[in-house]
């Protein structure tokens, strides 16, 4: 996992990332003054705010794609089924470890539906919840993708009756949420 290094000394030169005195991304010798390195990884506040969703919302493996601007691709961090962290940066996914000292973005009142309520058909595309069910779990994985912000999409999978049908919903603000089921997609109505 790419590592950002950010050092606490002050009037740091702009040239200093090209010079031969980085190693690494970390300085080896700073006008004569210490430098305290702080490796911090760039995706730990997503990786904790997907590990905090899927706690909160019971959701089963959680992917978000984030928007890292025009110039850049975007990144895919995922907290899959088994509670691993990964990060895609370019072709290969990376496993990444939780960083407890990193607190998630701020998500509001999430909660779970359990597996029981939920029953699919990917046949007709009918899924039967009790009322408001389905709208939780779209309304909460869209706040997902909003925190992250930008053209960012969010997934998440959830749990149903049938262990071999599970749940995702898909979302990205400003776009039809889409609901998955048993590999047939379908836009929910707004």
């Amino acid at each position: 996992m790419p590592l950002a290094a950010r050092t606490a000394w002050s009037n740091r030169p702009a040239a200093l990332s090209n010079s031969p005195l980085m190693t690494y991304g970390y300085p080896l010798v700073m006008a004569c003054r210490r430098a305290t390195l702080l490796p911090v990884s760039q995706f730990a506040v997503a990786l904790a705010t997907l590990q905090d969703f899927a706690a909160r919302t019971g959701a089963g493996r959680v992917v978000a794609l984030l928007d890292q601007g025009d110039d850049a691709p975007p990144v895919l961090v995922e907290r899959l089924e088994d509670g691993a962290l990964q990060v895609t940066e370019d072709a290969d996914p990376v496993a990444a470890a939780p960083d407890p000292d990193v607190a998630p973005l701020a998500l509001g009142d999430l909660r779970p539906v359990p597996a029981s309520a939920m029953a699919a058909d990917p046949e007709t595309g009918e899924l039967a919840a009790p009322i408001g069910s389905v709208q939780l779990l779209a309304e909460s994985v869209l706040a997902l993708a909003r925190v992250f912000g930008g053209r960012s999409v969010a997934t998440a999978t959830f749990a149903t009756r049938d262990p071999a049908l599970p749940l995702t919903v898909a979302a990205r603000e400003g776009d039809p949420i889409v609901l998955d089921i048993g590999g047939r997609q379908y836009a929910l109505p707004v």
